[in-house]
């Protein structure tokens, strides 16, 4: 199932934004995704859309950088999200470090 959210998602994406404002939708997304809603139990879908937001922007940032991804690589969302990050801090992009100068 969320797979199929991934990729209904991506097929909404319609504008082409640069790297830089791909970069700040990642973060901005990561750090949704990170902080998540105080009482999971009231917000399962806000949880679950943050998640989705985030992987969202993380493959367009992966694919732009010529990182190998598709959402069919989510069946272990956690797993896919942990290599694109890795690829892209070996690629230059760390978000931790970005996150942690960002705020």
């Amino acid at each position: 199932m969320y797979v199929t959210l991934l990729r209904c998602s991506l097929d909404d994406w319609f504008d082409e934004p640069s790297r830089e404002e791909l970069l700040e939708h990642v973060l901005t997304r990561r750090f949704e995704m990170l902080v998540g809603p105080a009482d999971l139990e009231g917000n399962v879908y806000s949880a679950l859309a943050s998640e989705v937001g985030y992987d969202r922007a993380l493959i367009k940032l992966s694919l732009a950088h010529d990182i190998a991804t598709s959402p069919e690589n989510f069946t272990k969302p956690a797993e896919e999200r942990q290599r694109l990050e890795r690829a892209l801090s070996a690629a230059g992009i760390d978000l931790t470090d970005l996150a942690r100068h960002r705020a």
